[in-house]
């Protein structure tokens, strides 16, 4: 009786953790093998379709077409030509229209290089100049701001300018080939006419003039004058940008 009580007391002794029985540390491996291929099985399941589930494809935009009439393409092209002449774009023509310009907002110094640090100023900059842009804008590295290569319309000055700060501050903006006239004046038929005599026509309060060329001072009178074209009617002459007196007749948009 002894020795059967003593195997049912083996037969019913359990260890107090898996780690003391050899056939429970199989067991946990070989769950944990199999929870991991479970899991690869999953991967692999979600990749298969993933692939094979159609991908949608992006609406096209609709494009409205631009239909114009014979008479509204022949006042297209008769704003960048000039008044009697050639029906025909010179390279005069493509050119100016090919510019940019920068009508400068706030003083900046205007730099020999690409980059801020080390590069000598040649030029600084006043509120309404205009800047003709050669190259850029780059992004300079170390300020991490947008420079531009241009050249000081009215001055013998080139480099390279800051157009807005890391900070969000504007220093230049695109504009400054469109003029708006601000008083009264005449436009006139070539360089050389100026008051009293009679000019083309007169331009308005207002009215927007392109410039066809910057000014230009004329010796004889001392003014500042420039080739311009107003956009009302296409009319193309000189004017004085500023009296003697220093009332100006006319400034950058």
């Amino acid at each position: 009786l002894d020795v059967i009580e003593m195997e049912k007391e083996n037969a019913l002794e359990v260890p107090e953790t898996l780690d003391e029985n050899p056939m429970g540390q199989i067991t946990m491996a070989a769950v944990a093998e199999q929870d991991e291929e479970a899991e690869l099985r999953q991967q692999s399941l979600a990749a298969i379709m993933l692939q094979a589930t159609p991908k949608v494809k992006p609406k096209p935009k609709k494009v409205v077409k631009a239909e114009l009439t014979p008479e509204e393409l022949k006042s297209l092209f008769a704003s960048v030509l000039e008044p009697a002449g050639p029906m025909k774009l010179s390279p005069e023509v493509f050119s100016r229209m090919a510019k940019v310009y920068y009508k400068v907002v706030k003083e900046t110094p205007m730099t020999e290089k690409l980059e801020v640090n080390g590069s000598q100023t040649v030029h600084q900059l006043k509120v309404g100049e205009i800047v003709e842009m050669l190259e850029g804008p780059e992004k300079e590295v170390s300020m991490k701001v947008f420079r531009a290569k241009g050249k000081v319309i009215g001055e013998d000055k080139e480099g390279w300018v800051t157009v807005a700060g890391n900070q969000g501050t504007i220093f230049l903006q695109e504009g400054g080939h469109l003029w708006k006239v601000l008083r009264q004046t005449e436009l006139f038929e070539s360089f050389e006419d100026v008051p009293p005599k009679a000019g083309i026509r007169k331009l308005k309060e207002a009215e927007v003039l392109e410039v066809l060329s910057w000014p230009t001072k004329h010796e004889e009178s001392g003014l500042h004058r420039l080739k311009v074209k107003a956009k009302l009617d296409g009319a193309i002459g000189w004017i004085t940008q500023a009296s003697k007196e220093g009332v100006i007749f006319a400034n950058p948009l």
